[in-house]
């Protein structure tokens, strides 16, 4: 596991987490909405620490998760499968562009892939783990 540490555009938020290098994309219809295009995470080991809190606002996008913004500039922070029936400790993927990541970083998975839109791919995907929603949930326990 590698450390990163990220903050929000104006700086009222920070992460700190462990992760292992590797960066994955949703392509879910929330998603793109959320971040204009696919979102790119990094999914972090264990709990983030964070600072700034108060300046974190947390919408629920799902019954099983939440998103977090900075209510400051607006930044996306993470995404937050919340603990509960489909992940005990509940786990989290940190937004990819706020983070300071090196170069080196692996592009290994992409969710959701039945809702990727036709009008961007992404090349060399069959070195990449692709889920469609189905299998994605299927993989975390939800009934669907």
């Amino acid at each position: 596991m590698n450390e990163y540490h990220g903050k929000c555009v104006c700086g009222a938020v920070g992460i700190h987490a462990k992760a292992a290098a590797s960066v994955g994309s949703c392509h879910c219809e929330t998603c793109r909405r959320w971040c204009g295009g696919p979102m790119f995470a990094v999914h972090a080991e264990g709990q983030p620490t964070i600072t700034g809190e108060e300046s974190i606002t947390r919408f629920r996008s799902s019954d099983f998760a939440e998103r977090g913004f900075c209510s400051q500039c607006g930044s996306n922070l993470f995404y937050h499968l919340l603990p509960g029936e489909f992940s005990a400790e509940g786990a989290y993927m940190l937004a990819a562009g706020m983070l300071e990541l090196p170069d080196d970083m692996s592009f290994d998975s992409e969710i959701y892939v039945d809702s990727q839109p036709d009008w961007y791919r992404f090349d060399k995907a069959e070195s990449r783990t692709r889920m469609t929603e189905k299998e994605f949930l299927q993989s975390l326990g939800i009934p669907i």
